[in-house]
């Protein structure tokens, strides 16, 4: 118990854990910290160089909390045999930058994970997949016929936004099945799009952190794997979700996003590379007009060249 260590409960969303772990290794790296994690949704999930452990009193009573610090701040806390990790971008950003990809190469899904998610995937045949992630929960509602990256912190891209981007995918790439991934909207909204496009059947198994505003019915691990096996996905702005899938997890996918600002009666889609880069490049892509470029036609669109991501599972 008296080994150093930094410890990573559910101090935030998935994702943003997940991206937090690159601090958690720089601490490892640089002052012999071991990496403990205490998630709730750890099942299923590897992190190759990391422990599982269950957060005591004692961690509290020892823990130094580590939120968000400078690159000054950073290298004198490894003085701590105990840190509390309770923010994810802070630290030395050119050790974050240099260990942010090796970092996210240490995660992979448990065998019995994999071998379910390829099963399940099996079922689109000779299709594309193309993932669409909603994100519903915490995400504020803007106004019904008009979409502003502006409007709120983390506003609620309308569900008529992503029937026109689905319509466009199916139209430029012909043969497509659609992997739906959220956190809970209402009925109506996933009824209308099963009504509409060929949907796989729901990996929904249970239901998580329901008293979160990130709750939803599938196992969030197996719903990032899944969603990042998708050569093209159609995300949604300010969620690290999508950023990971698209971008962090697996090889690079064709990120789609709505245009910042637009009307019901003029929506429009526009793509956003940016592989292997960290989160905030992912917020400024709309709010700063960084990486995205608009798509006037569908034909636009390029072709990602594969089918469906499996071989990196």
């Amino acid at each position: 118990m008296w080994f150093k260590r930094i410890i990573s409960t559910q101090y935030t969303g998935l994702c943003n854990r997940l991206e937090g772990l690159a601090l958690c290794f720089a601490f490892q790296e640089l002052f012999g910290h071991q990496v403990c994690l205490d998630w709730p949704d750890i099942a299923g999930l590897e992190v190759a160089g990391a422990r599982r452990w269950k957060y005591t009193l004692l961690d509290k009573w020892m823990g130094y909390k580590v939120r968000d610090p400078d690159a000054a701040t950073f290298h004198r806390l490894g003085r701590h045999r105990v840190l509390i990790q309770r923010g994810t971008t802070g630290g030395d950003q050119g050790i974050l930058e240099r260990l942010y990809r090796p970092t996210m190469a240490r995660l992979r899904l448990h065998p019995d994970g994999r071998k379910g998610l390829r099963s399940h995937l099996s079922r689109i045949g000779n299709a594309m997949l193309v993932g669409v992630h909603i994100r519903r929960g915490d995400f504020l509602g803007g106004e019904e016929d008009h979409y502003d990256i502006h409007a709120s912190r983390h506003p609620r891209v309308p569900l008529w936004w992503y029937i026109h981007a689905m319509e466009q995918v199916r139209q430029r790439f012909g043969h497509v099945v659609f992997l739906l991934s959220h956190n809970s909207p209402d009925g109506a909204e996933e009824g209308v799009l099963r009504e509409r496009f060929k949907l796989l059947p729901s990996l929904a198994d249970g239901r998580y952190n329901a008293n979160g505003g990130h709750a939803a019915t599938t196992n969030p691990v197996i719903d990032l794997f899944a969603l990042a096996c998708c050569p093209v996905i159609i995300t949604t702005p300010m969620s690290t979700f999508s950023h990971f899938a698209a971008n962090v997890l697996g090889p690079p996918s064709l990120a789609i996003q709505p245009l910042p600002v637009m009307h019901r009666a003029a929506p429009g889609l526009g793509i956003t590379c940016l592989f292997g880069q960290r989160s905030p490049a992912w917020f400024s892509s709309l709010k700063q007009g960084t990486a995205f470029q608009p798509m006037m036609e569908t034909a636009a669109l390029p072709d990602p060249g594969s089918r469906v991501h499996l071989d990196w599972l």
